[in-house]
């Protein structure tokens, strides 16, 4: 998978007077499974080696980062500090550390690739 190339398209080529154009392609994309194609579709136009599977997995990786940082700053329990307290195991087999995470803003019209019940907003516009 090539999760670090999706970062580098997203957080560098996007803010780059080349990405300009494709910012307003992908930000007029309304539904979840379309943003992640299109972004891989333009990804691959522009020369970077991605899928629609690595966008998933790094938004969602991503959401989640900062959906414990909110937490965090909020004075709520982490998940695995509610493990702790519980005195239960974490589920969760995959490490968030296995997927890199790229810098997002969540809002109640914005994408979530997770439940498509939001939109992921890309923070750099």
């Amino acid at each position: 998978m090539s999760y670090q190339a999706f970062v580098d398209f997203y957080e560098n080529y996007l803010n780059s007077p080349e990405g300009e154009a494709l910012k307003e392609k992908i930000e007029a994309v309304q539904d979840g499974g379309e943003f992640c194609t299109t972004v891989a579709e333009l990804g691959q136009a522009a020369g970077f080696d991605f899928s629609d599977e690595d966008v998933r997995q790094v938004m969602k990786a991503s959401e989640m980062e900062a959906a414990k940082a909110l937490a965090e700053a909020s004075g709520e329990l982490s998940d695995e500090q509610l493990d702790e307290v519980a005195g239960g195991a974490s589920l969760d087999t995959k490490s968030s550390t296995d997927v890199p995470t790229v810098n997002i803003s969540t809002s109640p019209t914005n994408y979530d690739v997770s439940s498509y019940s939001m939109r992921t907003a890309m923070c750099p516009w």
